[in-house]
């Protein structure tokens, strides 16, 4: 019945037919109902087969004719719109997504009532809400074709058929959602905050992804790096996560429930609750539903038929929105879980026959129960899911097999201490905070191993696939299904005594003092001062730890993912403070990313160049510095700031000569290396700090202007008489005004380019430097 209707849909969206569809659909209906009670099983069968292709095609064709009643509005001009937010607004670094049901527009001068769904595009400073009611001016547009990327289905999947980017935005009421919804999400983003708060990056933004599907606080290059060892899966809830959470609740009811007909029905409404929990996404739902019907077959006396159960809740799901058949999630999760359905008992037997007759019955049987998940499970999945990301992403990873068995394996001990300790710290903190430490064990172990692999050169190449093969692919996919695949036991029944909760606890306790050890032992001072340019966008975001673990930071940047990915992989993740934070610009490119760095780091000092500032973003930072207990100080000339380990940092502009009031100057000296930063240096300011060539002298040079139109001069560069020149740049960046002859300057002496080479570190004992580069 399934394949009929992917057949009808197939044909409507690649052949557009005429014929009316819906009346033959009810034609045949009629047609069944009338021999069906004559039991001609081929005729019924039949019958039924065309019935599910007529709705097939004719469900598609009407998805597609389906439009709401903005489409009429796109590109007509600028309107005002009124509306609600319907879900948890997407926060990215510098803009937050929304989602708008609209309930009137005013258009040529008078209120109108139209409804539909678009999408927002507002700037990062706004605070929005789930339920809150805003009004927005702009003019509504299609959505774009990106590439190869039809953005316009993706969107249209969700909804979505309208795009607005407002040049007014503003909220004007709350809590005009459904409630319960609003609850929900409110639990989440507290959930959401408390891993954030008790572990470092990237470990806490691939923990909320895990639980909570909400991956975006992951920095782009952690998500590349994902991608390239195939182990992205591992980010999103799929099958694997919600049968690990299906069978913990049921275990958990069934220590208080006798009936297994209320243990089931309370399981399936607890995954329901998580469904919307986590957003409801197509991965998800189709999780949730083949979860539900593995927990309710066993009731019926009915062994459960994997593919059957897959298809079942692929056809619901189409049932009620056609376009999730081209929702990318929804086929890697389908093709993963129907290759562990007819591929993972064949290879069961073949590794388990290889093994024990290598190594013996004694040693064999441990390894292969250790390789049963990442191997067996991991090959089944990939062999079906590899066609789909050649053909989507044109990435081949060779690093794959050897990435999912070092990770796999500790995969249920992030659910299950990650789970733990998320619901736990909603109500006792502490014992939260100590599952916690436990769960940051195997989310280290996985980003570090996941890092590692993808920087080797030969991790992914590119390669692809034809829309010809992957149809191929999946209509041999199909026969095989109904050819080959077997019944599954999905579930046994957990057991627990006595000595399994001492040795659980033992266990747990055993996780908690070692991840406490280790926590306190990584990433210490190693004696060696570290200098990072940060690739922050265009931006002179530099952050220094010096050899005895003291930090600084001087400004931060536009993209707070990319900050707290290199915090959390510089400093110990006990180390919550930040002891000193130059800004020496109001602009956004310089400081947008530092408000969500003071919801998890502690800045103790603020010392600013900015004198006169008219920048709303600007004094608000100072506001929550204020309020977080920071000491704030003009940068004045000669300011000096000495640490115990021997490095000095002097403020050596702005002073009484320059004429930039965002002109600051740091002069860092370690031993023997000095450092000299920069961040908006006029003509003026440049010859005004040369009749002092002995404070800028340095080796490393931080080029000034983002290397525009008349800085960096030849004069200044030789008075500098750098050894290596680091120049921080986006030429992407649409403001950005980069001239080639100033870089052309620059490159008569050693250069390191953060769009070429990304974050650059700089190591330093005293006496040599060391550059690494984050490619």
């Amino acid at each position: 019945m399934t394949a009929s209707w992917l057949a009808g849909v197939g044909i409507q969206y690649y052949l557009q037919p005429s014929l009316p569809f819906g009346l033959l659909a009810l034609g045949l209906s009629v047609a069944f109902g009338l021999v069906w009670p004559y039991r001609i099983r081929t005729l019924n069968t039949s019958l039924l087969l065309c019935i599910m292709f007529c709705l097939g095609v004719f469900s598609f064709a009407e998805a597609q004719r389906d439009r709401d009643q903005l489409d009429e509005l796109q590109q007509r001009g600028t309107l005002l719109i009124e509306g609600i937010v319907v879900t948890e607004p997407d926060e990215r670094d510098t803009r937050t997504l929304l989602r708008v049901y609209v309930e009137r527009v005013r258009w040529l001068g008078a209120w109108q009532k139209r409804q539909g769904t678009i999408q927002i595009s507002v700037s990062a400073e706004h605070t929005v809400a789930y339920g809150d009611r805003v009004i927005a001016q702009g003019e509504l547009m299609p959505p774009p074709v990106i590439d190869e990327f039809d953005y316009g289905q993706y969107l249209a999947q969700r909804g979505v058929r309208s795009l607005m980017s407002p040049t007014f935005f503003k909220v004007i009421d709350h809590h005009q959602g459904q409630w319960w919804r609003e609850i929900l999400i409110t639990i989440k983003q507290k959930e959401q905050k408390n891993i954030e708060s008790a572990l470092p990056e990237p470990q806490a933004s691939l923990l909320v992804g895990i639980l909570l599907g909400d991956d975006k606080g992951l920095a782009q290059d952690v998500k590349e790096a994902f991608n390239d060892t195939a182990t992205s899966h591992i980010i999103a809830i799929s099958g694997f996560n919600m049968t690990l959470i299906a069978g913990l609740v049921q275990a958990f009811f069934g220590l208080f429930l006798r009936s297994k007909q209320w243990v089931a029905l309370l399981s399936v409404i607890t995954i329901t609750i998580y469904t919307l929990f986590v957003g409801a996404s197509a991965p998800v739902v189709r999780a949730a539903i083949m979860s539900s019907v593995l927990l309710f077959a066993p009731l019926a006396n009915r062994p459960t038929y994997v593919p059957a159960s897959l298809t079942f809740t692929a056809l619901i799901m189409a049932m009620f929105q056609p376009f999730v058949l081209w929702d990318i999630g929804f086929q890697l999760s389908f093709a993963a879980v129907l290759g562990l359905a007819l591929l993972e008992p064949p290879i069961r037997r073949w590794l388990e026959q290889t093994i024990l007759q290598a190594v013996g019955e004694r040693m064999g049987q441990p390894l292969f129960d250790f390789l049963t998940e990442p191997v067996v499970a991991g090959l089944a999945a990939q062999a079906f899911t590899l066609p789909i990301v050649l053909y989507h992403f044109k990435r081949l990873s060779t690093v794959a097999m050897i990435a999912n068995l070092l990770i796999v394996p500790v995969q249920s001990d992030v659910l299950l201490f990650g789970g733990i300790a998320t619901l736990a710290s909603l109500v006792w903190p502490f014992v939260g905070q100590m599952l916690y430490t436990a769960a940051w064990l195997p989310l280290i172990w996985t980003t570090y191993w996941v890092r590692e692999l993808a920087q080797l050169p030969f991790a992914a190449t590119d390669a692809t696939i034809s829309a010809q093969l992957l149809l191929l692919f999946a209509g041999v996919v199909g026969t095989t299904t109904i050819l080959e695949a077997r019944r599954a036991l999905w579930y046994e029944r957990m057991k627990s005594s006595t000595r399994i909760i001492a040795r659980l606890i033992f266990i747990v306790g055993a996780i908690i003092l070692a991840g406490t050890i280790l926590q306190r032992s990584i990433q210490r001072p190693d004696g060696r001062l570290h200098v990072y340019f940060v690739d922050a966008g265009q931006s002179n975001t530099v952050l220094i730890e010096t050899p005895q673990g003291a930090v600084f930071l001087l400004n931060g940047g536009r993209y707070p993912s990319r900050l707290l990915t290199l915090l959390g992989d510089t400093l110990p993740p006990s180390q919550k403070e930040i002891d000193i934070l130059w800004l020496s610009s109001d602009q956004p490119n310089e400081i947008s990313a530092l408000p969500e760095i003071l919801e998890r780091y502690e800045i103790k000092t603020v010392i600013t160049a900015v004198r006169d500032s008219r920048e709303l973003l600007y004094f608000d930072l100072l506001e929550r510095l204020e309020a977080q207990g920071a000491a704030i100080l003009p940068a004045d000339e000669g300011r000096v700031i000495e640490t115990a380990d021997g490095v000095t940092i002097q403020t050596i502009a702005p002073n009484r000569y320059t004429t930039s009031v965002s002109s600051l100057v740091l002069r860092l000296t370690y031993k023997e290396t000095v450092f000299l930063l920069t961040s908006s240096l006029s003509p003026e300011d440049e010859q005004q700090l040369m009749q002092q060539q002995h404070m800028i002298q340095a080796h490393v040079l931080q080029a000034a202007n983002h290397a525009e139109e008349n800085s960096n001069s030849q004069t200044w560069l030789e008075a500098v008489g750098p050894q290596v020149i680091v120049l921080q740049i986006d030429p992407t960046q649409f403001n950005a005004e980069i001239s080639p002859q100033v870089v052309e300057q620059l490159e008569a002496y050693p250069l390191f380019r953060t769009d070429h080479h990304g974050t650059i570190e700089v190591v330093s004992d005293g006496e040599k430097l060391r550059f690494i580069t984050q490619r």
